[in-house]
């Protein structure tokens, strides 16, 4: 009965073992895609501040018909390359709802084009 006893209570540990590793793993990935997610919302910001530098650029600098072209070209691409810095933050949020919800937020105002006025 006791050798049972034993069996029993040391394969409970090795199940309980088993569980807490599991948990841990399914932990740390979840960290990982959160960590993720930060880095990837975190690059949107940037690129969304370099598109406001390029609107300067158009402000201050674009006062001849060259440099207006040459500038407004820069601050199209850098809104193109914002957008598609959206897009990537969005399709990697399913499973985050309020990042996903901001970041859809995000993308509605700025393709309404509000920055430009």
């Amino acid at each position: 009965m006791l050798v049972v006893s034993i069996v029993a209570f040391t394969s409970l540990l090795y199940w309980l073992g088993a569980e807490f590793n599991t948990l841990r793993q399914n932990e740390l990935q979840s960290q990982s895609e959160q960590d993720r997610i930060e880095l990837l919302a975190t690059e949107v910001a940037l690129q969304f501040k370099t598109q406001i530098q390029e609107w300067k650029n158009v402000l201050l600098r674009g006062f001849d018909d060259d440099d207006y072209k040459k500038y407004f070209r820069q601050f199209e691409e850098s809104e193109k390359a914002t957008q598609n810095k959206i897009d990537v933050l969005i399709a990697n949020s399913q499973s985050f709802g309020e990042m996903l919800q901001l970041a859809n937020e995000f993308k509605r105002l700025h393709l309404s084009k509000m920055f430009r006025d």
